[in-house]
């Protein structure tokens, strides 16, 4: 493995705190802030990280204000705000390369999509997703712009040990089960969803890098399963049933199934982590 510096910029959240550890377990110098330390609504604060950005410095940039559910217009401008200042800064300190980390659901929440690959239309309907979105475009924008070498990555939702049991998907199912509390299914369960395991996320950023990739790219495992299958696969590793009520959707029944092939193309074959397996590293593993 190449020996860089990295820096990530929103390394208080589940993947880039695991991306850390990740980095720091491969010898490799890994800093991280988080809000509390820069605040990159802040300009004069954003300037505290110039000292270490140099030219041998992989920043990977996940700051990002609220998550998908609950962001809104305000939320939508902190985040244009924020990676303004972070702009400033690059200005002043060109990195080796930058790794933004963008959102499958650039893609679209309510838009049924049974192929996506890279080139697929975008079509967000959040504030969350359209601030993803118009964030990924002023990177590409910026970096071309100031010949900053870049690496765009649309990643579904990820998952595994220190995940936030909020999120509706392997991570709450298991949380639910645990506490023997019962979760609501909306619908019949049968969309399809690709899930990704935080430790194939580190292991991919890491082979992308060392391939030199620049580019947009989705890091998907390219086998999605439905929540009714998550809730199966529990059942059938515990051998203990699981606890839920259907309630009638209130919003359109649609899948969100990636397409890998992109991908393989880059880094060569590469073994995802399954998501039963996932499931029993969550339901019997500390960490």
């Amino acid at each position: 493995m190449k020996k860089f510096n990295y820096l990530i910029l929103g390394n208080t959240g589940f993947i880039g705190k695991n991306l850390q550890i990740f980095l720091k377990q491969k010898k490799q110098k890994a800093i991280g802030f988080g809000s509390k330390k820069i605040n990159l609504l802040s300009l004069r604060e954003s300037r505290k990280m110039k000292k270490f950005i140099n030219k041998k410095t992989i920043i990977l940039y996940l700051s990002f204000n609220k998550n998908q559910s609950n962001a809104n217009f305000s939320d939508y401008e902190k985040n244009i705000k924020m990676l303004k200042n972070f702009f400033e800064i690059l200005k002043l300190s060109k990195p080796h390369k930058l790794i933004f980390f963008s959102s499958q659901t650039i893609y679209g929440e309510n838009t049924n999509n049974n192929n996506t690959t890279e080139t697929t239309i975008p079509d967000p309907t959040s504030y969350y997703g359209i601030a993803k979105y118009a964030c990924e475009r002023l990177t590409k924008i910026f970096c071309i712009a100031h010949q900053i070498p870049l690496i765009t990555i649309r990643i579904p939702r990820v998952y595994g040990p220190g995940d936030d049991p909020g999120n509706y998907g392997p991570t709450k199912f298991i949380d639910f089960f645990k506490k023997n509390k019962t979760l609501i299914l909306w619908g019949d369960g049968k969309e399809r969803r690709d899930y990704l395991y935080i430790s194939d996320l580190n292991i991919i950023i890491m082979k992308l890098i060392n391939k030199n990739f620049s580019g947009l790219v989705n890091i998907c495992s390219g086998n999605s399963v439905s929540f009714i299958e998550i809730i199966n696969y529990i059942k059938k590793i515990t051998k203990i049933n699981f606890k839920f009520k259907q309630r009638r959707r209130t919003r359109p029944k649609v899948n969100h199934i990636m397409n890998n092939s992109y991908l393989k193309k880059i880094i060569g074959k590469y073994k995802f982590m399954k998501v039963e397996d996932g499931l029993k590293k969550l339901i019997y593993e500390k960490n």
